[in-house]
């Protein structure tokens, strides 16, 4: 069995795992995960369009691609279920410190060279805190991928 958590949505190659991972199962061998699929932090790319500046953050995969990717390294059977998730924060600031905090702010804003200058970073703080505010506070999604893949049998 191979099981892991929250890591293949900061690799920019599914396959190349997948495919050792099937590799190296035994038959009947389970490989059980979870990443972080295409609608995570969706309203951080809305906010940003809408101030007029582009998230180069690469495209998390979707539950398809996934199923796609599993079917192509061999796995005989495989499922993905997929959940989403609204994480608060009393404030857009506390938001944007917590995706910092979780290592999130190199791949939502660095890649390319993109980085929010101050003044940009306040209007994306107003625009969160006005149009992503319930009762709970100033909300982040999150869109959670749970696959499992089971290695089949050889038969001759």
């Amino acid at each position: 069995m191979i099981v892991s958590n929250a890591v293949f949505q900061w690799f920019n190659n599914y396959f190349q795992p997948f495919a050792l991972y099937h590799k190296n199962l035994k038959e009947d061998g389970c490989f059980i995960f979870s990443t972080l699929g295409e609608q995570t932090f969706r309203e951080l790319g809305q906010a940003l369009s809408f101030l007029g500046l582009e998230s180069p953050k690469e495209a998390l995969i979707n539950a398809g691609e996934l199923g796609q990717i599993l079917k192509t390294c061999g796995f005989a059977k495989w499922t993905v279920e997929e959940q989403l998730l609204k994480d608060y924060h009393a404030s857009a600031r506390e938001l944007l410190v917590g995706i910092k905090k979780i290592g999130a702010q190199s791949h939502c804003f660095s890649a390319r060279g993109f980085c929010l200058k101050g003044g940009d970073i306040f209007k994306l703080a107003v625009f969160l805190n006005s149009r992503y505010r319930e009762g709970k506070g100033v909300y982040i999604t999150y869109q959670v991928l749970y696959g499992f893949a089971q290695k089949s049998r050889q038969t001759n």
